[in-house]
């Protein structure tokens, strides 16, 4: 989420969920408004998690630079929907030729998306309302439901450490919460390979005219060194 986001969360001790309308993915959108149509609802709002492992993908659309990437544990975070008017599931991801239509009900479309997105591994959750509403729609929630904060790997260090100060004083209950910048972009055990890298013979890929042994050779890769 945005830094702003974030920051708004933590202090006002709310989740915000927004009206899938602004989203990008107009697919989506097209299937929620079906949905508002079936159900003859008047407001959608909504927030979606990842069961994903951190990725770069997830930074670079996602966080951005001054994005920050907030973990929860699951089981004390979905207490706080238990409302009748929220509903949640994972997104299930389909292609063209295997979707089928007649078997999806109304909640259903909430959480289909295409195969193109499977790697989102997206958990939704839904509120919906009978009534007319504007804005986002907040819900209160306690700190401990909060496993970990990151922030971007594009942030600098400087205003990690800044930030990180604000978000201690203002939790309450997550003491124990890890904050810290993400390492995707710059990891010290991954660069620590490289110590070993020196020690390892290469001989062996430029002997004389030799054909490269390549390491897997079911790709069938065959390149000589130039002249």
């Amino acid at each position: 989420m945005p830094l702003a986001a974030a920051i708004d969360m933590i202090i006002n001790n709310r989740i915000c969920l927004l009206n899938p309308d602004g989203w990008p993915d107009k697919n989506d959108i097209g299937f929620i408004s079906k949905f508002i149509s079936l159900r003859n609802v008047e407001a959608v709002r909504a927030i979606c998690f990842t069961y994903a492992a951190e990725t770069y993908h997830h930074w670079s659309v996602y966080g951005q630079s001054d994005g920050v990437c907030v973990t929860f544990d699951f089981e004390k975070m979905i207490e706080f929907f238990q409302d009748e008017e929220f509903f949640w599931g994972f997104v299930e991801y389909y292609p063209n030729s295997k979707i089928r239509p007649e078997k999806l009900g109304p909640r259903d479309l909430c959480f289909t998306k295409r195969w193109a997105y499977k790697d989102e591994k997206e958990f939704r959750i839904m509120w919906s309302s009978s009534r007319p509403f504007d804005g986002p729609k907040y819900v209160n929630f306690e700190h401990n439901c909060i496993s970990s904060i990151q922030f971007s790997p594009w942030t600098y260090d400087a205003i990690c450490k800044s930030l990180k100060d604000i978000f201690l004083k203002c939790l309450k209950g997550g003491e124990g919460v890890r904050i810290e910048k993400s390492k995707i972009t710059y990891h010290g055990e991954w660069l620590d390979i490289l110590k070993s890298v020196d020690e390892m013979d290469f001989d062996f890929l430029f002997e004389g005219d030799q054909t490269y042994r390549d390491p897997f050779p079911k790709r069938k890769t065959s390149i000589r060194r130039s002249k």
